[in-house]
This record gives C-alpha cells, sequence and structure tokens, in this order.
C-alpha cells in the first residue's frame, strides 16, 4: 500500500528528534500508525492514491514537529503549549554551553589566583557557587519566553510565526545505525570539558609545581637541578598545541554526523600526536644547577623521560593510524554500497 515514505519518514524522524530516547520508538509506532490511517481514509474517499502535496497537506495539518512531539511529553503550564517546546529545547541544548563556561573559567581563576593550601575550599566553593548561576540562567531563558508568550497572547506576535511550516522542508531521512549516531552532547561537552581542563593545568604548572610533584613541590629550589632551556620554548609549543585541539573539540560540538565527528577525531588526534614528537625532540630535560649533581645518573634521568615520551609517541602514531583506517574503511564501505 503506498504511503508515500520518504515524506512520512522524515516526519516522524523530525519529530523523534524531540523525544525522550526511553519512549521514542513507542510514541514514534503510535503516530506513525495515527498518519497511516488517516492517509487510508483519505484515499478512501478520493478513490485514487494521494499526490505528494496532499499527505504534505495531512501532515501540516496534524502539526509542526516540535509542537506534536509536546504533546506526548509530561504537560507543563510554566509557559504557554504553543511557545514551550522552544522554550525547553533551548534550555536543554544551552546548559551543557553555560556549564561548559562556567567550568572553564571557575578552573582558571583557582589555578592562577589560590593558593595551593586553599584549592580544596576554591573548589567547594565554586561547586557551592554554580547552582545560582543556573538559577539566573534558567530565569533570564523563562522571562525572555514568558514574554514571547505575552506578546503573543497579546497580538504582538502571531502565532503562525511558530506554527508556520511546510512538510517539503524536512530534513532526508537519515539510514544510520545506531552504531553511526552521533555521539550525544553531554559527551561531546564533557570532551571539551577535559581539555580545557588539562590546558589550564598545564599553564598552572609553571606556578604551582605542586600540581605535578605534591608535597615535593616546596623543595624544587632546594634541587640541583632544572629544566633546560629549550623546554621554554617547547613549553610554550605545547599549549599552542593544546588551544590548537581545544578548538577541534569545540568544533566538534556543532557537527551532526557520525563521520563528522571522526573527522574531527583525526584532527585532534594528530594534534596529540605532533605534541608527542615536540616532548620526544627535547632530548635533555634536566641540566645540572650545580657542579656536585652525579652527571651519569642525571644522564640516566634524561634519558628515562627520553624513553617514556618515545613511547608515549609510539602509541599515539598506533592510534592515529588505526584511527585512520578505521575512518577510510568505512568510507569506502558506504562508497562500494552505494554502486549499482
Amino acid at each position: 500500500m503506498p504511503f508515500h515514505d520518504d515524506l512520512l519518514n522524515r516526519y516522524l524522524q523530525a519529530v523523534g528528534s524531540y523525544l525522550p530516547a526511553a519512549s521514542k520508538d513507542d510514541t514514534l509506532a503510535e503516530l506513525r500508525a495515527n498518519l497511516e490511517a488517516q492517509i487510508e481514509a483519505r484515499e478512501e474517499e478520493t478513490g485514487t492514491p494521494l499526490a505528494n502535496d496532499e499527505v504534505a497537506a495531512i501532515l501540516k495539518a496534524h502539526g509542526r514537529p516540535v509542537l506534536v512531539a509536546a504533546r506526548y511529553l509530561p504537560q507543563r503550564q510554566l509557559i504557554g503549549p504553543t511557545v514551550f517546546p522552544f522554550y525547553w529545547m533551548t534550555l536543554r541544548r544551552a546548559f551543557p554551553f553555560v556549564l561548559l563556561i562556567y567550568a572553564v573559567a571557575r578552573s582558571a581563576t583557582i589555578l592562577f589566583h589560590q593558593e595551593g593550601s586553599d584549592l580544596v575550599g576554591a573548589i567547594a566553593r565554586a561547586i557551592f557557587q554554580f547552582p545560582p548561576v543556573l538559577i539566573t540562567f534558567w530565569a533570564v531563558v523563562t522571562l525572555v519566553f514568558a514574554a514571547i508568550e505575552y506578546a503573543q497572547t497579546n497580538g504582538g506576535v502571531s502565532a503562525n510565526s511558530w506554527t508556520k511550516w511546510d512538510p517539503h522542508d524536512l530534513p532526508p531521512v537519515s539510514h544510520e545505525d545506531k552504531a553511526n549516531r552521533p555521539e550525544p552532547m553531554a559527551n561531546r561537552v564533557a570532551d571539551c570539558l577535559f581539555h580545557c581542563f588539562l590546558v589550564l593545568y598545564v599553564l598552572a604548572v609553571p606556578s604551582h609545581p605542586y600540581l605535578i610533584l605534591g608535597p615535593g613541590g616546596g623543595y624544587l629550589d632546594r634541587v640541583p637541578v632544572g629544566l633546560s632551556p629549550e623546554w621554554h620554548v617547547f613549553y610554550l609549543v605545547i599549549v599552542a598545541l593544546l588551544i590548537a585541539q581545544i578548538a577541534a573539540k569545540f568544533r566538534a560540538l556543532f557537527v551532526t554526523t557520525r563521520r563528522a565527528q571522526e573527522a574531527m577525531g583525526l584532527v585532534t588526534q594528530a594534534i596529540s600526536t605532533v605534541t608527542a614528537a615536540v616532548l620526544v625532540s627535547a632530548r635533555m630535560t634536566f641540566i645540572p644547577k650545580s657542579p656536585t649533581v652525579d652527571l651519569a645518573s642525571l644522564a640516566t634521568v634524561n634519558y628515562a623521560v627520553n624513553l617514556g615520551f618515545k613511547i608515549a609517541l609510539l602509541a599515539s602514531v598506533t592510534d592515529l593510524l588505526w584511527r585512520l583506517s578505521k575512518f577510510f574503511r568505512g568510507r569506502m564501505g558506504t562508497a562500494y554500497l552505494a554502486l549499482p
């Protein structure tokens, strides 16, 4: 029985993008049955299969996808039913970025303006001060949408601006299976947040040696060895590479396909490999600051550190090659399936 599957599937896909994963499949199955029944009934009335535009008219009458999805969500009365789906979508999509910005800003403040003895207290204050920030964010968004609701109710904004849409403008149906779906936004934000913390950590180490040496950082000035001069240059290069990696991670927040995410993953892994190569090129990590230093022991330490960097580089190159082979295997497989 012809049901203009493409247009109907595109509509269901659009509705499903606003539904919670737990009830998504059941809701879409129920919605599909309802819409197919309407199309069937209309075809019985006319005695002929419906044209594409007639199916589009049925879908348009049924409602915009975001508003249809709202019918299957728990009812809330804070904001009107027409505006609420857009309000809820704004809260959900903006919250990860609020968390990311707050965490990075407070971490920078803690690392660069707090003494080591007060580190635990500073972290505790940052955690307890986040709820007021969250409430402020919620209040601002709520006030904005409440104003929109008021303007709509009092004739300032037409309801058509929210409900006007065309089924023909829906995106094509995605045929990716679950394994090829993009990473959830929460995972991407957490990954970006981790790399921001890593850069802040690296930036803070020179002025806060305890971050890498623990209590031993207080005795660093008494040790008769120090970092070689070339390490100051390498340090700046490493920081620049880590910042470039953050830029790639931030860009990955806005990609919507698994393939694009894999490509961004290749970029960040390549930057990691270059960073490891820079570390390996520094053959002398420590130099003596006193003539009493045992040069043979110091050479052994430098060798061990450089060997560790080489192992890290080998692991990074192996991971990069594995990602490349996986990426291009998937690409060739897709091209093969597309052949007539």
